[in-house]
Formats: C-alpha cells, sequence, structure tokens
C-alpha cells in the first residue's frame, strides 16, 4: 500500500486533466459579469422596407457581453493554498492531509465551478462486503460503519467513479467530520459524451483511466457539461476475502472536474483551466499532510507542477473532442431557446440572437455565422 501511494503525489496531479491556453482579448475587461452595451454597425430595417425605409439606418443592436468575457482573475490565498479565481467566486476547502478539497464556484450559478479531491475513499467492491461490515459494526460497534457505509464503485475505471460521485458525497458528508460544513458538487445523471485516453498518475495500478467530457445535473437540478479525471486504484491486498464474501475496496486519486452551464462550458473552458494552473499548494501543507496520513507527499512545488500538467491535458483533450456532434449540440441548443447566431465582421466576435433576426435587420456588419464557427465560444447576447 505505501509504495502504491508513495508514488501517488508525485506523479499523482501529473498528467490527466486540462491544458489552458490563454484568455481571449474579449475576457480581459474589467469587472465580472457585469455588462457593458457595444454596438455592432449599422443597417437598414428589413420588415415592410420601402426606398424610404432602406434609407433609413436600422438601430444599433445592443449587445449583453456573456458573464465568462466579462470576468476577471484575482488572486486568492490561505495558509493551505493560492490561486487565481474568478472574481466574484466564492472559494471553500475541507478535509485534511490526503483528503483536501477544493471548491471554486460562482454563487449566482454554482454548476460554473472548478473541483478537486486529492483522494476518495474507501470505495467498496461489492454489496457483499457493505454487508459484512454492517455485521461487524452491529456485533463490535467501532469504525466498522465507515466500510458499511460507503458506496460501491461496481466499475473500476474514471467514469465508474463519477458515476457514483454524488453517493459518495452523500457519504463523506455524513461520515467523514473534517468535511464538516464542506459542500461537495453533484454529478447526478453523469452521462459520457467523449472519453480520451490521458497519461495516468499511477502507471498500471489504475483503472482504466481517462478524461471525460460529460454533461450531468448539479443538487440544484442544472443541467451542467464539463471535464472530469481521476485515477482508481484497487486495495483489495490490506483486506479479508472470506468465501462469497469481497471486503476489499478502491481508492480513487487525482479528481478533478471543470465545469459550467451545458453549452456554455465552451465559454469558460478556457478561464477555468488557467484558475487551475495557478495553484499553488504550501510547505505548510505538506509537512501537514505527512503528519496526519502514512502516504509520501511530494514537496508543494512538483504538487503544483502537476496542476499545470493536468491543465494541459483538459485543453488538449477539449479540443480533439468531437466537432461534428458539437455543432449539433449547440445548432439543438439553439433550437430550443429560440436563437440564431450571428458575427461582426469587423472584429470576429459572435454574438447569439433572437429567431429571426437576420430577417428583420440588414448590417453592413452582421453575417449569420458559418457551421464551423458553432464550436467557439459566444461574446454576447443581442437584445
Amino acid at each position: 500500500m505505501k509504495k502504491i501511494i508513495a508514488i501517488s503525489i508525485t506523479i499523482l496531479l501529473s498528467a490527466t486533466l486540462c491544458a489552458c491556453g490563454h484568455l481571449r482579448s474579449s475576457s480581459s475587461t474589467t469587472g465580472t459579469g457585469s455588462n457593458q452595451n457595444s454596438s455592432v454597425g449599422w443597417g437598414s430595417n428589413k420588415a415592410g422596407a420601402t426606398s424610404e425605409a432602406v434609407s433609413t439606418a436600422a438601430p444599433q443592436p445592443t449587445i449583453i457581453p456573456t458573464a465568462a468575457s466579462q470576468t476577471t482573475l484575482v488572486p486568492y490565498s490561505t495558509e493551505d493554498f493560492s490561486m487565481q479565481i474568478p472574481s466574484g467566486w466564492t472559494v471553500t476547502s475541507g478535509g485534511a492531509g490526503m483528503a483536501h478539497s477544493i471548491r471554486v464556484y460562482d454563487p449566482e450559478q454554482p454548476v460554473n465551478q472548478i473541483f478537486i479531491l486529492i483522494k476518495a475513499m474507501p470505495l467498496m467492491h461489492s454489496e457483499s462486503g457493505r454487508s459484512y461490515y454492517q455485521q461487524s459494526y452491529d456485533a463490535y460497534g467501532g469504525n466498522y460503519y465507515i466500510m458499511a457505509d460507503a458506496p460501491v464503485l461496481s466499475n473500476p475505471s474514471t467514469q465508474g467513479f463519477f458515476e457514483i460521485f454524488s453517493s459518495y458525497a452523500d457519504y463523506v458528508e455524513k461520515d467523514e467530520p473534517t468535511y464538516a460544513g464542506y459542500e461537495f458538487p453533484r454529478f447526478n445523471d453523469f452521462n459520457t459524451l467523449e472519453s480520451f485516453e490521458t497519461n495516468n498518475t499511477l502507471g498500471d495500478a489504475s483503472y482504466a483511466p481517462a478524461m471525460l467530457h460529460a454533461t450531468f445535473t448539479d443538487a440544484n437540478g442544472t443541467a451542467g457539461e464539463g471535464m472530469f479525471t481521476a485515477d482508481v486504484v484497487d486495495f483489495t491486498g490490506n483486506t479479508a476475502v472470506m468465501g462469497d464474501i469481497d471486503a476489499g475496496f478502491y481508492m480513487a486519486y487525482t479528481i478533478m472536474a471543470v465545469t459550467a452551464v451545458e453549452n456554455e462550458f465552451v465559454e469558460w473552458e478556457d478561464l477555468l483551466c488557467q484558475c487551475i494552473n495557478s495553484i499553488d499548494y504550501t510547505d505548510n501543507f505538506v509537512n501537514n499532510a505527512i503528519a496526519q496520513s502514512n502516504e509520501m507527499v511530494v514537496t508543494s512545488q512538483k504538487l503544483s507542477q502537476s496542476f499545470n500538467e493536468i491543465a494541459d491535458g483538459i485543453m488538449d483533450s477539449w479540443n480533439q473532442r468531437n466537432a461534428s456532434q458539437d455543432i449539433l449540440r449547440q445548432k439543438q441548443s439553439d433550437a430550443i431557446l429560440g436563437y440564431e447566431r450571428v458575427y461582426n465582421t469587423d472584429n470576429g466576435e459572435i454574438y447569439k440572437a433572437y429567431n429571426g433576426f437576420t430577417d428583420d435587420f440588414s448590417y453592413t456588419n452582421i453575417e449569420p455565422i458559418s457551421d464551423d464557427m458553432y464550436t467557439q465560444p459566444i461574446d454576447g447576447y443581442i437584445e
């Protein structure tokens, strides 16, 4: 066990999740979530146009910038870690040592978030093991309830872990006192859209590691989308297997998710990855982790460097996503919500407008987008 865990955080956060590019120029405006109106050229009103109407300039459209394009990053620090966060967002943390977790989220839309958990345990092999520990707890008391209450991971893999993650969150919030007051996210109805190979952190010890592009529903019922990673390791050798009773358990390492409202993740992905790239664990955190656990912990510098590699993995996977499927999903979303997309030929900015906007108005510098532009983030909405 020590040998596996000794390599876990050295290579722990060193492979899996997200490549982060730089914020686009449209993301560098000041203010968080503040809306600044801008105009996009002149044209004529098509509706009922006469020779007199055609000569009259149509009113300038009002552009409502997206929240992502208006969000800036600000520094945040504690005695355990420091990082850049979106201005106005909330930072919470819980757990101790290897169980430490960070969640950064938008209080106005909590599904927009960054979630990090260094280690999750235990994840039971089977219901027979849970029953065994429940019977032991009923007979002897003690800490057997920890194993009896733990969720079963029947599909040991990155995908399998996130499919039961909400159950795990319920479990640790109830049974682990170091998470008191800390609220885990929920990834209900977890649905993998695409799975990408990843350089897992624990080598051959890790079960089916992957970078996942997935959708889900959060605790508030909001549909979300994001990128997810985790490394699952088997610890059967440390438990007793008797007859038909499988009392073994798994652990998961390098758990990370960056998410946003479904079909809006493309607008936030770049910025969220910059936040991950900026995470820096302190020597104080590392020293406390060593004191509280028999697991080897790397220096704070190596621990922080691994987040950069994770950030690189997310962007690589995101850029490799199935463009045709992404375009289809965006078009379906627009159709349901009553939007069409146009872009400003002067500056390349992309906007959502009400369906029929281009039938009602004609602007010299506003045109419908091409299909390939559906994979790009929008910059705002035309009122």
